[in-house]
């Protein structure tokens, strides 16, 4: 393969055709994760919002998490003895903001499809500037203290992604148990992401795939 289109990187395609350059298209994701860490594991339903495209200059296909959504209602956390709280947060000039809070743009996560091997990709949300930052606070009634916990994870995410064929079968996005999907920094250690999520198109139920 030429150097040139090596450097390229893998493209988004959407219901099997190649997504023009710059003309981005709005995704949603779902799925069940779990942070595992020395305090224990922190398992959500979470719906994902994304904007993806192909950059004009060839360059791997990009987007932004413009919203992830942990369904608090579904959130375990057997470590926690009250109320399990996330949220997550993006780095602005102003400091750790709400992801999605207008200020007066949109605060995101960025992300980029990196090809590690041939026919193997993975997407790598969140860089050293903007990091994935999940803050998971622990609350008991306040006769029993108040808040137990509250600590922030941040870092980079790569899950494998694995393109699907149809709408009935969806791509995903895939955390190993081994740790090589990434792992996020605490102050009280590592926390590795498992789990899968689901990607379509939001306006159609398009599929996305990458190659």
């Amino acid at each position: 393969m030429p150097v040139a289109a090596q450097a390229a990187g893998p493209h988004y395609y959407v219901n099997g055709v190649e997504l023009k350059k710059s003309k981005p298209i709005d995704t949603v994701s779902w799925g069940t994760l779990t942070l595992k860490s020395a305090l224990g594991t922190t398992t959500c339903h979470n719906i994902d919002f994304a904007e993806i495209e192909n950059p004009d200059n060839g360059g791997p296909g990009v987007s932004k998490i413009l919203g992830f959504v942990p369904q608090e209602s579904t959130c375990v956390a057997p470590g926690c003895p009250g109320v399990i709280e996330v949220v997550p947060l993006a780095k602005t000039a102003t400091g750790d903001q709400e992801l999605g809070t207008n200020l007066p743009s949109p605060t995101f996560w960025p992300d980029v499809l990196k090809e590690v091997e041939p026919g193997v990709e993975r997407d790598v949300t969140g860089t050293a500037e903007n990091p994935i930052i999940i803050n998971i606070k622990c609350f008991v009634p306040p006769e029993d203290g108040g808040e137990v916990l509250n600590v922030d994870f941040s870092g980079i995410n790569e899950p494998l992604t694995v393109n699907g064929g149809s709408a009935a079968k969806p791509s995903t996005q895939n955390f190993d148990p081994e740790g090589s999907s990434g792992h996020l920094e605490s102050e009280d250690g590592p926390g590795i992401t498992l789990g899968e999520d689901t990607v379509m198109g939001y306006a159609e139920e398009e599929v996305i795939t990458n190659k």
